[in-house]
């Protein structure tokens, strides 16, 4: 965990081509969250469990590999209706559709279709470094 950890934000911004980095900026896509864990990488093994002459350890082949990243966000707004809040990439990402009414409001609903869920790409800062993470995909 770095030193300054409480000095945290994360830039999230929809991709428009999966695995294809948008490009976040601080000013137009930044995040403010607290409680952020980083987990540079995880993994999931398959072993092979093959019958052999010979005793020893099983071979095991790494079958996903990720970056994990849990934090927090304050539920707020925009602060203007019909401006989506800071958050609204995240909740597209969680595969909420997002609905905007001109200068009255923005509504996120729960979507079940899988066609129409959006990628996310997520860096996060550590007081002044910036640093990419990877493509966010929700789990099928």
């Amino acid at each position: 965990m770095p030193l300054l950890s409480r000095k945290r934000l994360i830039l999230a911004e929809t991709e428009s081509t999966y695995s294809t980095d948008p490009t976040p900026t601080e000013s137009s896509n930044a995040i403010l969250v607290r409680n952020v864990e980083v987990t540079p990488l995880e993994v999931e093994t398959v072993n092979r469990e093959l019958v052999r002459p010979f005793l020893g350890q099983a071979d095991q082949l790494l079958a996903s590999e990720r970056v994990l990243i849990n934090f927090e966000v304050e539920l707020a707004g925009s602060g203007t209706a019909g401006t989506a809040p800071a958050y609204g990439p995240l909740l597209e990402a969680c595969r909420c559709t997002e609905t905007v009414v001109a200068d009255t409001s923005v509504t996120y609903a729960p979507n079940s279709d899988a066609t129409l869920h959006r990628s996310l790409s997520i860096s996060t800062t550590m007081v002044c470094c910036i640093k990419p993470l990877a493509a966010v995909e929700p789990s099928r």
